[in-house]
């Protein structure tokens, strides 16, 4: 690196995707690489596709010593993205502990607000990271407990949304003065939203939402857990439902993108023929724009580039794109990007 940073290479120069060479220092957390760069001149400020810099690399991958030199060397720990998140934003979303400690410690605003007025805490919340929450509302970082975002839901909100049991029994009997009865723009409260999920906590090992029993299980266990082969007429059909059931969603008067198609929710009857399923991700076109809420929903091997780089500007190409996927593996049998981790999958794309 140093030989070619001598023959003047530009280390502030974007790849095609969009990233600098310290980005994807942070990323592969190459300490000794990263160390390098920042003494050769590169801008720890810059920012890359999506405006990201090289901090929110390092947070998303949750790489606390990559996070530590980089804020070390003067990286503003309150730098927002494309969408308005922080660094905190991030490592809170993914649950990285360690790399929310270290952003606290070097002051990072526990409050800062997203393009929709997430918080961090609104994000941790929704994933149910109870470590994170603990260190977003310590004394010495103290979160707004009862903060809104633009449609005035509350991490409480989230919480009773994603059936969080044990953070909400957390909130509710410490002493954060939660609001326990707070109100959304659409009038719900936290206990609504729990009702429409139909959640029962009586007994949590046994929360469970009832739906349609589909025989023959999953595409993805029949390709790679049975290992069944499939003739070429049974591809077409399970490719053709598929297709049809993508292009139901697409065509609504309010169309709806999956952004969670893969063989995991391909699920297929006795007699071949196939249904797409888990519509948890999902979400209708005209408000994809609006919610960041779950900047990389799905499975990372079959997810498009412009939703793995935080985009939320994407439409149904985000479906056709994870749809190819599909295909692809259908045909040949085998698990995209297999020789690769899901992360450093949908890096590579």
């Amino acid at each position: 690196m140093h030989t070619l940073m001598l023959k003047g290479l530009r280390p502030s120069r974007l790849s095609r995707n969009g990233f600098t060479a310290l980005q994807l220092a942070a990323y592969k957390d190459n300490t000794e690489l990263l160390t390098a760069l920042l003494h050769g001149g590169s801008d720890v400020q810059q920012v890359g596709y999506g405006a990201l810099t090289a901090l929110h690399v390092a947070t998303l991958a949750g790489h606390q010593e990559a996070a530590d030199i980089l804020l070390q060397h003067g990286a503003s720990v309150n730098v927002q993205d494309a969408v308005f998140f922080t660094p905190l934003h991030i490592a809170s979303y993914y649950g990285h502990e360690q790399v929310v400690k270290l952003l606290l410690k070097f002051g990072a605003d526990v409050n800062a607000s997203g393009e929709v007025g997430d918080r961090p805490l609104h994000l941790a919340a929704a994933k149910g990271f109870l470590g994170v929450i603990k260190l977003l509302l310590s004394d010495g970082s103290r979160a707004n407990v009862n903060a809104q975002d633009n449609e005035d839901h509350a991490p409480l909100h989230f919480c009773a949304r994603f059936g969080h049991h044990e953070i909400i029994q957390f909130l509710l009997q410490g002493k954060f003065e939660v609001q326990p009865h707070s109100v959304n723009i659409y009038g719900d409260t936290p206990l609504h939203l729990a009702c429409y999920n139909g959640a029962c906590l009586d007994d949590p090992s046994q929360f469970a939402i009832v739906t349609q029993y589909i025989s023959g299980g999953s595409l993805f266990s029949l390709l790679h857990e049975q290992k069944r082969l499939i003739d070429l007429q049974s591809k077409l059909i399970i490719a053709i439902d598929v297709a049809k059931g993508m292009e139901y969603l697409h065509n609504l008067t309010q169309p709806i993108i999956h952004r969670d198609l893969n063989s995991h929710n391909i699920l297929l009857y006795e007699d071949g023929h196939a249904v797409v399923a888990d519509f948890g991700e999902s979400r209708f076109l005209q408000s994809v724009d609006e919610d960041n809420m779950t900047k990389q929903p799905g499975n990372l091997r079959w997810m498009a580039p412009e939703v793995f780089t935080q985009c939320t500007r994407y439409s149904v190409k985000a479906d056709m794109f994870s749809y190819a996927l599909c295909l692809w593996e259908l045909l040949t049998g085998e698990i995209p990007f297999a020789h690769l981790k899901p992360a450093a999958a949908a890096a590579d794309m």
